[in-house]
Formats: C-alpha cells, sequence, structure tokens
C-alpha cells in the first residue's frame, strides 16, 4: 500500500513537471504583472524552468538581459523563485527573485552599479561617473508598495564629484535600504573636504506616479554651490534633486 502510494506521488510530480515544462517564460512574466509593476522588456525566451529575459528596464532605467533559472523546490510553498543574474553596461547583479500576482521581491541581492549609466541621475553626476555596491539586499513590493527592505549600499559618487566640482577629497558613501511608507529608501553618509558631515537619503516612489529625490543634508557651503549647479534646489535644511515618471521617459 505504501509502495502504490509513493509511485503514485512520484508519478503526480512527474506529471507537474512535465505540464510545467512547456509553460513559456513570457507567459509566466505576463502573469506575474510585471509591466503593471513598471518593468518591461522586448523578448523572453525560455520557459517556466530556465530562460532569459531581452532588453530588460525599470521604468526608463535599462538594465540589459536577464538570465533565471527556477528553484523548484520553492513551488512546493506555491511560490516562482528564480536563481537570477544580469551583466551590462549598467553593471552587475545577482540574487533570488519571487514573482506573485502583484508581489515582486529580491532575496540575497549582490550588484555592482555603473552610476554612469544611471539614466535618471543628473547629467553631472553621469559624467563623474562612480560605482554603486549593493550587498545581501532583501526587498518585497507589493502593489507598488514597498513592504520591508534591508541590505547595506556603498558608493564613491561623491568621492569623484567633489573631485570635480571643488577640487576636494570625500569619503566613499555608506548606509542601508529601508521602507519609509510606501517609498523604497536609501539613506546614506559620508564627509566632505576636512572631514565635514554629510547625509543623503534616496526616496523612490512606487506609486501611479513614480519618480524620486535625493535629499542632501549637512552640506558644507562649498559643496553647496556646486550641486545648485548639479539640479539640486534648495529645500529645508539641504538641497533636492527630484525626477518623476514623465522626465525618466524623456531621457530614455
Amino acid at each position: 500500500m505504501k509502495r502504490a502510494l509513493v509511485l503514485g506521488v512520484v508519478f503526480l510530480f512527474a506529471l507537474l513537471a512535465s505540464v510545467l515544462a512547456r509553460v513559456p517564460l513570457a507567459f509566466v512574466l505576463e502573469q506575474a504583472g510585471l509591466r503593471e509593476a513598471g518593468v518591461s522588456w522586448t523578448r523572453a525566451e525560455g520557459t517556466i524552468w530556465r530562460g532569459q529575459i531581452d532588453n530588460v528596464a525599470v521604468g526608463a532605467q535599462p538594465i540589459g538581459d536577464v538570465f533565471l533559472k527556477l528553484r523548484p523546490a520553492a513551488l512546493l510553498k506555491g511560490t516562482l523563485t528564480y536563481e537570477a543574474h544580469t551583466q551590462g553596461h549598467l553593471g552587475r547583479a545577482s540574487g533570488k527573485i519571487m514573482l506573485g500576482q502583484g508581489t515582486i521581491a529580491a532575496a540575497g541581492l549582490e550588484a555592482e552599479i555603473n552610476a554612469a549609466q544611471l539614466v535618471y541621475a543628473a547629467s553631472g553626476i553621469r559624467r563623474a561617473g562612480g560605482q554603486i555596491n549593493v550587498r545581501q539586499a532583501n526587498i518585497t513590493l507589493r502593489n507598488k508598495s514597498c513592504q520591508n527592505a534591508s541590505g547595506t549600499v556603498t558608493s564613491d559618487i561623491v568621492s569623484n564629484l567633489a573631485a570635480v566640482m571643488i577640487n576636494q577629497t570625500a569619503s566613499d558613501l555608506a548606509g542601508a535600504l529601508s521602507c519609509a511608507g510606501p517609498d523604497l529608501q536609501l539613506a546614506m553618509q559620508g564627509s566632505v573636504g576636512q572631514g565635514e558631515p554629510l547625509q543623503i537619503v534616496v526616496n523612490v516612489a512606487l506609486t501611479d506616479m513614480p519618480g524620486f529625490n535625493v535629499n542632501v543634508h549637512k552640506v558644507a557651503p562649498i559643496f553647496a554651490v556646486g550641486l545648485t549647479q548639479y539640479g539640486f534646489e534648495p529645500e529645508g535644511d539641504g538641497y533636492t534633486f527630484r525626477r518623476d515618471m514623465s522626465e525618466l521617459k524623456s531621457v530614455r
């Protein structure tokens, strides 16, 4: 009796695997609601088990080609979880991606991002260049709202800017990801010149009017002059740079 039951379970799993093996990756992506979340692509090849997504973009930001491999054990929990990696002009990234109706999540995300390829950044920042390093990031987005976020981020962008704008040295920025209400937030700290502190907060809105803003606080006067030349405007105790989706589309 037990043997028959085991054989029956094995047969059902084999049948399920056979059926799933025929499901196109393109169909899976459409059902996951990625387009509604602002993700676009030109072509998806392969099946639910393994495939490639060409020319992926988030909003107006090109990401590159993304390669996926299904983690079958996650199917037992009713989720689609993929080992994913990408490499291109923007940089490289790898980690686990979980897809569900209205939900996109990343776990153990490691990324090295080329700041010169960030189309939504101020043109001066792109010219100065630099790198953004993301380590062990975990992000869950549900219905265009940040549910939880963690992970560390470092960058030498300010070091490059300080050298170009004011001929001064600056430390690398370091900070962490979190959720600020429905927004994804990155709060970073560093110093400029003779150790003068610098705080930078990036908020990414994921709602029906997506966009982002960068707030720079505790700015040394000599550095503040350079920020205004790069599109930052005085606000409160610092300077703010804003972009909304309509501007992002025009940049692409």
